[in-house]
């Protein structure tokens, strides 16, 4: 039989999805299909060019979920399925979010990765040395995104008043989140005929690590009674048109009767007719 074979001996790399997001502290897997023209049987380096260093990766073949390093063509095999396993690190400079971080994937043979210093199977190469690699090279791109996440704080949760009075607080309100945040929104929960005043209600921006005072004051309905009341509190903004909300925060207020005594006032009262008392009974002895 006839047994074809490329002038040039070299894979192909191509892949669809090349272009990918990726949030901070997650992973992004890349679609490789690697072939080859030539029916003889030879062994293939991967190699990922140019990508950041905060990055790592990994090849996986998707049936068996091996690791790999080389990929095997023979005459019965000229074309192989990989994944690229790209992993993001839980924190990354600002400048590198929302940008695109381009690299390369590449396959060559045993001769021109001995050219290029070896096995590693990671390089930093210029554009000229890459245009002049012996082998496929495919173009990828990721962009990282941060990872909103906002955490409220209530350093004092319960409140005693009484009837007529009403509930001043601060709260706090931090960014714990892996990118810069805008448009946060209080979110208060009271009951019908109650009334509140949050100030800001709408926290304009707050940046990675950055914390905010929110002063919030509770007004009960005129017409409340003696009893314990809860007010749920939260804050919530948008990202890329989906809702992130802060863990809700529950203020619980016990509210008391302008006239009621309290234990010791009454203990106190006590004290003092029974000593009135005692002064009469010896004045009255004493007379006699």
């Amino acid at each position: 039989y006839l047994q074809k074979e490329s002038a040039e001996d070299v894979g192909n790399v191509s892949s669809i999805r090349f272009s990918q997001e990726g949030n901070l502290g997650s992973s992004v897997a890349y679609d490789l299909t690697l072939d080859r023209l030539a029916e003889t049987e030879n062994t293939f380096q991967l190699l990922v060019i140019n990508l950041l260093n905060r990055l790592t990766f990994e090849f996986r073949d998707p049936e068996s979920g091996s690791r790999m390093s080389q990929v095997k063509f023979t005459q019965a095999q000229s074309k192989r399925n990989l994944s690229l396993v790209v992993y993001l690190p839980e924190e990354l400079d600002a400048s590198y979010l929302d940008q695109k971080l381009e690299f390369y994937v590449a396959i060559i043979d045993e001769t021109e990765a001995e050219r290029l210093g070896g096995v590693n199977n990671r390089l930093a190469l210029s554009a000229e040395q890459i245009a002049q690699l012996k082998g496929g090279v495919e173009r990828f791109e990721l962009i990282p995104k941060g990872v909103p996440e906002i955490e409220l704080f209530i350093p004092n949760a319960y409140h005693t008043i009484k009837i007529g009075e009403q509930v001043p607080m601060t709260l706090k309100l931090k960014n714990i989140g892996t990118r810069d945040l805008v448009d946060i929104r209080m979110v208060i929960d009271v009951y019908t005929d109650w009334r509140y005043v949050v100030e800001p209600e709408v926290v304009p921006s707050l940046k990675r690590t950055e914390e905010r005072e929110i002063n919030l004051t509770l007004i009960p309905s005129p017409n409340v009674g003696v009893g314990e009341y809860e007010t749920k509190v939260n804050a919530e903004c948008t990202v890329d048109n989906r809702r992130f909300e802060a863990r809700e925060k529950t203020v619980r207020v016990h509210i008391e009767s302008k006239t009621k005594l309290s234990v010791t006032t009454l203990l106190f009262g006590v004290l003092i007719l029974l000593v009135i008392g005692i002064a009469i009974v010896t004045v009255r002895i004493s007379r006699r």
